[in-house]
């Protein structure tokens, strides 16, 4: 459900860094669906300890708006800055639809208990309605999308009703459906103890799809048929599963893995990457040379199937990007 009061707040919280995650599926997390093929965590204490947390704040206290509802939120006993604990988020891309698990150090519900009870928001909830999916209250709009439901310190949220029963149920009947997931599992393993962490699957069909529109296909062909390999075994299509993982502490560390089809492919793709960064530090270089270190500190690499890209940034230089690049 889109209310704006409401969801802003948590919206906020996570507004710290660009994408953010954990480097493990917490128990509540556990219950989403198994058929998810992109999943997302966010180790808020983690975040909130990094200079990056600290910059993020002092520009919303900036904003009066965001300033406004950070101040009312403390009066609700939810205070931003402090109480929300992890944030997972898991989708089903080919079916376009997602959930997201909120974990707070206070009780969620309490906090929406106050939220519909204040007048002053009587308007934003004037519609909302509540039912049970086994014995946990769920909250729908009949003029808002979406879904959402609480237990107790934690609230789940979805555009698709489907989504929240499915994890419900699980919850209900005790089962972590989750982590039979292995290829999210393995992947969400390889961010170690980073505050971020992201895994998604690629299908094949959805790689297929890409492939058509790959940029990276219609740059690098020419220099890649008859010399590297076949243009086709870089392409989208030949990357089957993606791991991002980014540390906060001591400045920004940023690794990506990409688990490609075959040796050949990942030899094609860090051929290529190599070959591309000089253009792409050019092209930084014209337009906004602030960001020209993510390109420099690059470093592009394979073993077996697996391409690593790495990069890092000192709080100087993400304070010095904050400053440059619009919010």
């Amino acid at each position: 459900m889109k209310v704006r009061v409401f969801l802003v707040l948590f919206v906020l919280a996570l507004w710290t860094v660009p994408s953010i995650a954990s480097a493990q599926v917490s128990d509540e997390a556990a219950f989403m669906p198994g058929d998810v093929d992109f999943f997302v965590v966010v180790d808020v204490p983690k975040v909130r300890q990094s200079k990056v947390f600290g910059m993020a704040m002092k520009e919303a206290q900036k904003d009066k708006e965001a300033k406004k509802l950070i101040d009312e939120s403390k009066k609700m006993g939810f205070d931003i800055e402090k109480d929300v604990q992890r944030v997972s988020v898991g989708s089903v891309l080919s079916a376009e639809k997602a959930i997201v698990v909120i974990e707070s150090k206070v009780e969620l519900a309490k906090v929406y208990a106050k939220l519909i009870a204040d007048p002053k928001y009587k308007e934003e909830f004037k519609d909302v309605q509540v039912k049970k999916i086994n014995g946990f209250d769920v909250y729908t709009s009949t003029s808002k999308e979406g879904v959402f439901a609480f237990d107790g310190k934690n609230m789940v949220a979805s555009a698709k009703e489907d989504m929240i029963k499915a994890y419900l149920d699980s919850k209900k009947a005790g089962k972590k459906t989750l982590l039979a997931n292995k290829k999210i599992i393995d992947g969400v393993k390889k961010c170690g103890t980073s505050a971020i962490c992201a895994a998604g699957i690629m299908p094949k069909k959805v790689r297929d799809k890409l492939a058509k529109k790959d940029p990276v296909y219609q740059i690098s062909k020419a220099q890649a048929d008859g010399k590297i390999i076949k243009g086709e075994k870089f392409m989208a299509s030949a990357v089957k599963m993606a791991v991002v993982s980014i540390s906060l502490s001591g400045g920004v560390n940023i690794a990506v893995y990409g688990m490609m089809t075959d040796k050949a492919a990942a030899a094609a793709a860090v051929a290529v990457g190599n070959e591309l960064l000089p253009k792409a530090e050019q092209a930084i270089q014209s337009a906004m040379p602030v960001l020209l270190p993510v390109l420099k500190n690059a470093k592009i690499s394979h073993s077996g199937a697996e391409v690593t890209v790495k990069t890092q940034l000192s709080d100087a230089q993400v304070e010095a990007i904050g400053k440059e690049v619009p919010a």
